[in-house]
Formats: C-alpha cells, sequence, structure tokens
C-alpha cells in the first residue's frame, strides 16, 4: 500500500504473475482484492502483476472443485450471506464478483486467416507464428499497450491476434489483478494449455504486461 501511495507501482516476481485454471477457493484472493478496491488512484506506471485465466470448459474447477470444498469445509461457519460461503466453495476464477474479464475469440480475425492470426490459410488449423509473423504480432501489442492507462474513465477492449480482451464494466483501469475468464475455443479445458492460441496469445500478454515499453524492433 505505500508503495502505491507514493506513486511507485506494484511490481510481480517477474514480468507478471500468470495461473492458468487454477484450483485454489476464491476466498484466497479476497485480500487482493481488497487492496485493488482500496486503492483510489494507481501510478500511471503501473502494470498487471497478476492473471488468473481460467476456461469456460474446465469442468474440475467449475464442478469438482465446489463439491470438493464443499465436504472440506462443511463444517466450518460463514458469516451469515451466502457471497462469503461461495467464495469458500468456488474456484477464483469461477467467482463472478472477482471476475474481471473475459477473453473472447476473435472470430473476425480467423474468419480469413488474414492479419496476424495464428490461423494458417493453407491448413486452416492454428499454428505457432514464424519469425516473421512474431514481429508483426509484436508491432500489434505495441500499438495495444497505449491503450493501457491507469485511472482513465473507462477500461479499454484489447485486441490480439486471435482474441479479444473485453473488461467487465465493474474493472477500475489500472487494477494490477486481472481474473479472466476464458472461451472454450482458446482454452477448451482444463488441461488444453498448450495449444496454438493459448500459447500466442500468453506470448503476447507478457509483452504487453512488461513495465518497459516495447521497441517495434522487439
Amino acid at each position: 500500500m505505500d508503495t502505491i501511495e507514493h506513486e511507485r507501482p506494484l511490481k510481480p516476481l517477474g514480468d507478471v504473475v500468470i495461473l492458468l485454471n487454477p484450483a485454489f477457493e476464491a476466498s484466497r484472493h479476497y485480500n487482493l482484492n481488497e487492496l485493488a478496491v482500496s486503492i483510489s488512484h494507481y501510478p500511471e506506471a503501473q502494470r498487471p502483476v497478476l492473471a488468473i485465466f481460467t476456461s469456460k470448459g474446465d469442468w474440475a474447477t467449475h464442478y469438482a472443485f465446489p463439491i470438493g470444498r464443499f465436504f472440506s469445509t462443511i463444517f466450518q461457519k460463514n458469516r451469515h450471506d451466502k457471497l462469503q460461503g461461495a467464495a469458500n466453495r468456488d474456484a477464483v476464477g469461477w467467482f463472478k464478483q472477482f471476475i474481471t474479464h473475459n477473453l473472447a475469440y476473435d472470430t473476425n480475425a480467423t474468419a480469413t486467416a488474414a492479419g496476424h492470426s495464428t490461423l494458417s490459410p493453407q491448413t486452416r488449423k492454428h499454428e505457432i507464428h514464424n519469425e516473421q509473423k512474431m514481429q508483426e504480432s509484436n508491432q500489434n501489442v505495441h500499438s495495444q499497450r497505449q491503450k493501457w492507462h491507469p485511472n482513465a474513465p473507462k477500461p479499454a477492449v484489447y485486441s490480439f491476434d486471435d482474441c479479444v480482451l473485453k473488461p467487465h464494466d465493474s474493472y477500475r483501469p489500472g487494477d494490477p489483478f486481472m481474473i479472466v475468464s476464458v472461451d472454450k475455443k482458446i482454452m477448451s479445458g482444463h488441461s488444453d494449455i498448450a495449444n496454438p492460441v493459448i500459447i500466442n496469445f500468453l506470448r503476447e500478454f507478457i509483452l504487453f504486461c512488461q513495465p518497459k515499453p516495447l521497441k517495434h524492433s522487439e
């Protein structure tokens, strides 16, 4: 908190901490969420420091996790409200009050396999970028970085190669903690963490979160 008050941005370990389909209860994110809510003004240099991505097709954290938590917390006491009980049972990526963004599959980008999409016009399958496409993709990331303005009146929408990162209305621009619900076409389920679409997006997102601006040549 002292860091924020002295106009110094919060810093992660590395460029950003990224979790995919994590299986821990939403209540563990409570303190970070309270910190984000309590900050009245973010430093202009603030970048995302924590991003949690959960697939809408992740049945393990959506169904199995809360069942297990129900039995393991059955004798625990909560306040007399449903919110705390749900936060103690639901996985963080499924707790609606904490979700800040949706990551949508961009059908416009992939319709013709044009632009920076990982969809190959020849095979009609998503493939890892070659060096040339990666350079073009990096230039797009640079332009998307320019949209990030802490304390802006409204949150921005960010367009990546195959994906669009759309904020919820409740998200405050500059909030360094992102909880993102992911389209099944990007990450189909709990173990689908190696397909070209999600791999390429994560590469872009890490560049997007870097504290120092990218150069066009990077």
